[in-house]
């Protein structure tokens, strides 16, 4: 027995039912046409047809009716006017509870100002943060503007400290204390370059000198000043004799005339 191949052949009936298409069916995409016609006639001779001239044209998914697009609309159309602002609840009351730091302050007029941010955040998140933000910088601001001035405060107190320190000291304070700041600028203007006085490259040296001594504090500090009070003595000073300095080798010896050194002045 052998099989039948059935080899579709298209009717009157099915050719009519492909022309006339019903006029509700939507319109097909432009991406819905590119895949449809990829290999549309192989598929057409391979699948068998049936006579069924109603499987011509698919149906539409789902057919919208009037009553359905009226609802929608009306739901669109009365949906921004029943929709009212509605005024903010008044916000409950909060204790609000938390400990802070030695290190901290919270003056009454600032808690004020922290809590009524809070209340703002609670009410509306989105906008109330802003607020905590503002507090915050100004916050961070005020710690560096109280940086700052105690930092000058304490280099002011160790430069006074050191210079009292200086006018206590019995080599270059107390009554001699003038005279030793002279010497002292002495040194400083001798070894602060080696250029020659008067020079520009002389000045350029002596003017970043004075910077470092403005900048450091060094000017004040009586370490410093002692190095350079030490450094006139050295100058100022003349070098002592060499200890224990050997006598000459002919010392006590007689040159052949009874004499010990042939001197032009020496007797004979």
């Amino acid at each position: 027995m052998t099989d039948e191949v059935t080899i579709p052949v298209e009717t009157e009936l099915q050719a009519e039912a492909q022309v006339e298409q019903p006029s509700e069916v939507a319109p097909s995409s432009l991406l819905g046409d590119v895949i449809a016609g990829i290999g549309a006639d192989d598929k057409a001779e391979e699948a068998p047809q049936e006579d069924k001239p109603e499987d011509v044209a698919p149906e539409p998914e789902a057919a919208t009716t009037e009553a359905s697009v009226e609802e929608e609309s009306g739901e669109e159309e009365g949906g921004p006017e029943e929709a009212e602002p509605k005024e903010p609840e008044p916000l409950a009351a909060v204790e609000y509870d938390y400990t802070l730091p030695e290190t901290l302050t919270l003056p009454d007029e600032r808690k004020a100002e922290f809590h009524a941010a809070l209340d703002a955040f609670r009410a509306d998140p989105s906008k109330g943060v802003q607020g905590l933000i503002d507090m915050h910088n100004r916050a961070m601001e005020e710690h560096v503007e109280r940086a700052r001035q105690e930092q000058f405060k304490v280099w002011n107190e160790t430069n006074d400290s050191w210079r009292k320190q200086v006018l206590a000291d019995p080599e270059i304070g107390g009554a001699g204390h003038q005279t030793a700041m002279m010497a002292i600028a002495r040194m400083r203007d001798r070894l602060a370059s080696s250029h020659k006085p008067g020079t520009p490259e002389y000045v350029s040296d002596l003017a970043a000198f004075d910077q470092f001594l403005n900048v450091t504090g060094a000017g004040n500090h009586p370490v410093f000043l002692k190095l350079l009070h030490n450094s006139a003595r050295l100058f100022d000073e003349p070098a002592p004799p060499p200890p224990n300095p050997k006598p000459p080798k002919d010392i006590g010896k007689q040159n052949g005339k009874g004499l010990l050194y042939d001197h032009p002045r020496s007797v004979r």
